[in-house]
């Protein structure tokens, strides 16, 4: 009978501990993304425009962690919206049931390497974080300005070479005391030239500056 007391007992308090580790994961972390520019970041007189999400493991969009000023409120040159700025977040945004207030998350555009630090609450075990970056006016010889449409490298407004969306996967993490390892965000694709929808194609081969607008991004998760 001792035995027995002693093997629930056991049981208990491992289930215990784990579950008070999972509830220290799950009610608060802080994340924090490192943005190192990169040597076209300014290359054509303005700064990019950013967007930063969090989705779950099977692609279900949690929220915003970060956006600039001008697409947060939508005011492009006296533009209300567009479109193809930052395409593939705007679609995630939009069709997000949960209607998000931007408010807290949008900021100015940085001139320079800056650092984004949220405090996440309640996070699944497993989530992907991304950033999408474009800029304006930045042609290259494929994505060329004035084209009509139809032709290869259409693309709309002001964008030239489309954004470039980047992304890093976490499973679990080590308890919140724990010094964890730093991540890099990898590049994953591109978003439409023209806005059309938030699809990303992976095929980055005719991009030039754009890939250049960003040198590294690292994030910690604690």
């Amino acid at each position: 009978m001792k035995k027995k007391l002693g093997l629930y007992f056991s049981l208990f308090y491992i289930l215990f501990v784990s579950l008070f580790r999972v509830s220290i994961f799950a009610a608060s972390e802080q994340i924090s993304i490192d943005i190192k520019a990169g040597i076209a970041y300014k290359g054509t007189g303005y700064v990019p425009q950013i967007a930063v999400w969090t989705e779950d493991e099977n692609g279900k969009f949690i929220e915003t962690l970060y956006i600039t000023e001008s697409e947060g409120k939508g005011k492009y040159f006296g533009a209300i919206r567009r479109k193809e700025a930052l395409p593939v977040w705007r679609n995630k945004h939009n069709h997000n049931k949960k209607k998000e207030k931007l408010d807290g998350v949008a900021g100015a555009s940085s001139q320079k390497s800056f650092q984004v630090v949220k405090t996440i609450n309640n996070y699944p075990e497993k989530f992907s974080l991304f950033l999408e970056v474009n800029k304006s006016f930045d042609y290259n010889n494929y994505f060329d300005k004035n084209l009509k449409s139809g032709e290869k490298g259409h693309n709309t407004g002001y964008s030239g070479q489309p954004s470039l969306v980047y992304q890093v996967s976490f499973g679990k993490r080590e308890n919140i005391n724990s010094k964890n390892p730093v991540k890099r965000m990898e590049v994953i694709g591109h978003g439409s030239p023209t806005g059309k929808d938030g699809e990303i194609n992976e095929n980055i081969s005719k991009l030039t500056t754009a890939l250049q607008i960003i040198d590294e991004i690292s994030v910690v998760v604690r």
